[in-house]
């Protein structure tokens, strides 16, 4: 349907969920190559939208969404590097979207998994650096704090959850573990 229509917002926003639901499935297969193919698909059709409106704000906190969900693929394909440039990216484009809007539960709640899993990916390839992952784990915590409920509308995370996981980790950090 996308190759009759190109550049129909509705389209592209649909193939692009499609290409990441099979990035993720690949991801779990753990076949990780398939996955970020997937997924850089996705991301060029979300950012095709967002380069046609830049104020289309909910394709901007999809793209940063989908960084997030393939930065675990980039990681385990090796692509350490990419993987932590795509979670701050997510965090950079969560953080407009809040000033945007700083009602904006769901841009909150992605911010705060992206600010944990870029902790724990610092704790992967930078043990020693606990002041780094320290300071991720504090910003999760910050954006957790400012989420209304601990299951917000819509939400995929447990926020209490995420936050008990959240201060353990920083706990861990600050007691030179």
């Amino acid at each position: 349907r996308l190759a009759r229509a190109p550049g129909t917002t509705q389209l592209e926003l649909e193939t692009s969920w499609n290409y990441s639901e099979t990035g993720w499935l690949d991801h779990e297969r753990h076949n990780d190559t398939v996955a970020v193919a997937d997924f850089d698909r996705a991301l060029e059709l979300l950012r095709s939208i967002v380069s046609a409106d830049p104020n289309n704000q909910l394709a901007r906190v999809e793209v940063a969404k989908l960084e997030m969900a393939a930065a675990p693929a980039l990681e385990s394909s090796g692509k350490t590097q990419r993987a932590i440039a795509a979670r701050r990216d997510a965090i950079a484009i969560l953080s407009a979207a809040l000033e945007r809007d700083a009602s904006d539960d769901d841009a909150r709640m992605h911010l705060a998994e992206s600010w944990a899993s870029l902790g724990a990916v610092y704790g992967r390839i930078h043990p020693a650096n606990r002041a780094l992952r320290a300071d991720a784990y504090r910003r999760a915590l910050a954006a957790i704090a400012a989420v209304k409920s601990a299951y917000p509308a819509g939400a995929v995370f447990d926020m209490d959850g995420l936050k008990a996981h959240v201060e353990w980790m920083l706990k861990k950090c600050t007691d030179g573990q």
